[in-house]
C-alpha cells in the first residue's frame, strides 16, 4: 500500500468556518483564518484526486491512552462539532461561534487493518487498540472531525480509515524530545510497514502550532510562539529536519498541539527519501492565540493525479470566499463533489 501523499491540517473552528468568526477580531484574524480554510479545501480536494484506498488519521484531540499510541478497533465512526467541540467554553476562547448540528462526519474504519498494524508494530512501539461500544460508532473528536470534513464528503463514505492518536498525556512525563523522537521512528515504521501492501494510503495529520501567541489567553504569551511556527513552516516547505529539531526545543514553552504529528510526517517522509516528496507549505498564521498551518506532501511518482489543484491556485487562496464555491464547502452545506 504505497504511501502516495500526506497533508498537515488545522483544527481550529476559524479554519473549519470563518464566517463565524469573532467580528470583533480585526481583519487581518479574519483574512487569515479565510487563508487557512481556503488551504484546507484545496488539501481535501488533493486527498480525493490521490485516490486513497485508505486514509490514515492522527490527532493530539482523540481518545488516547496515558501510555500508548492507540487505534480505533470500532468498524465505523461518526462525530458532530455540536457535541464534540463547539461548546461554551471552546467557543470563547476559540473566538469562532458555529450554530449547532451544522457539522458531522461518518467514517468507516478498517478494523482489520488497525489490529493488524498493532500485531506488526506493538513489540517496537508502546502501541494498542481500544474498542468502543461495538453497537455504535467510534466517537469522534474535534481534532479528527474537522480535517476530515475538508475531503468531499461522496468520496469519504467510499473509503475506509485507521486512526491512531499518541499518547501526548506522557508529554509532561517524558518530555518532547523523547516523544517526539519515538513518534518520528513510527512515522518510519508505518512507511515500511504500508509499503509491502497493496493499494494506496494518504496520512491527514491534524495539529496546529503555537498556543502562545497571546497574553490574554489561558497559556499567556511566549517569545517562542512566533519562532516556532516559522520553524515548523519552514520544514513543511522544505522537509528540513533540522528545522523541526530546532522546533522541538521550543515546544516546552510554545505549547503546541501538532508537534507530534508533524514528527510522524517527518519519519514517514524521512523513509521515503526526502527528495521523493514535493513538500508545499499553503499557509501559516495565527488569527487567534494559537498557530495554524495548512500543508501537502505529494510523492512525486504521483504529483500528476493532483495535477495544478495546489500550485495553480497558491496565489488565490486569499481572495474572497466566493472563489471556493465550486470546491468542497459551500460554507456549511457540502456541494457534489466534481472529480
Amino acid at each position: 500500500m504505497v504511501v502516495v501523499g500526506a497533508f498537515f491540517l488545522p483544527h481550529g473552528g476559524q479554519a473549519m468556518d470563518p464566517l463565524y468568526l469573532d467580528k470583533c477580531l480585526p481583519p487581518s484574524s479574519h483574512q487569515m483564518a479565510w487563508k487557512l480554510h481556503n488551504s484546507s479545501i484545496l488539501c481535501g480536494q488533493a486527498v480525493a484526486k490521490l485516490k486513497p484506498d485508505v486514509i490514515f488519521v492522527t490527532s493530539p484531540h482523540g481518545h488516547t491512552d496515558y501510555k500508548n499510541h492507540t487505534l480505533y478497533l470500532n468498524e465505523k465512526s461518526f462525530g458532530n462539532l455540536d457535541t464534540s467541540y463547539f461548546t461554551k467554553n471552546s467557543t470563547e476562547t476559540d473566538h469562532c461561534y458555529v450554530p449547532t448540528n451544522k457539522y458531522s462526519v461518518s467514517f468507516s474504519l478498517d478494523r482489520n487493518l488497525s489490529t493488524n498494524i498493532i500485531g506488526a508494530l506493538d513489540k517496537s512501539f508502546h502501541i494498542s487498540g481500544i474498542r468502543f461500544n461495538p453497537f455504535i460508532p467510534a466517537p469522534l473528536l474535534w481534532g479528527e472531525i474537522i480535517p476530515l470534513a475538508f475531503i468531499p464528503p461522496n468520496f469519504l463514505k467510499t473509503t475506509k480509515g485507521v486512526i491512531l492518536n499518541p499518547p501526548s498525556l506522557r508529554i509532561p512525563r517524558d518530555g518532547y524530545r523523547a516523544l517526539c523522537d519515538e513518534t518520528s521512528h513510527l512515522g518510519n515504521e508505518l512507511f515500511t510497514y504500508f509499503d509491502s501492501l497493496p493499494g494506496r494510503v494518504v496520512f491527514v495529520m491534524s495539529g496546529d502550532l503555537s498556543h502562545t501567541h497571546s497574553d490574554t489567553h489561558p497559556n499567556g504569551f511566549s517569545d517562542s510562539a512566533q519562532p516556532f511556527d516559522d520553524l515548523c513552516a519552514k520544514w513543511a516547505g522544505t522537509l528540513d529536519s533540522d528545522a523541526l529539531n530546532q522546533a522541538v526545543d521550543l515546544a516546552e514553552s510554545a505549547k503546541p498541539c501538532g508537534l507530534l504529528s508533524l514528527q510522524m510526517l517527518d519519519g514517514i517522509t524521512s523513509c521515503g527519501g526526502k527528495s521523493n516528496w514535493c513538500p508545499t507549505l499553503l499557509t501559516s498564521g495565527h488569527p487567534t492565540y494559537y498557530g495554524m498551518m495548512v500543508a501537502s506532501f505529494i510523492r512525486k511518482d504521483y504529483e500528476a493525479d493532483v495535477g495544478g489543484l495546489i500550485t495553480d491556485n497558491l496565489g488565490r487562496i486569499a481572495e474572497d470566499k466566493s472563489f471556493f464555491n465550486n470546491y468542497a464547502l459551500d460554507y456549511g452545506s457540502y456541494l457534489n463533489y466534481k472529480d
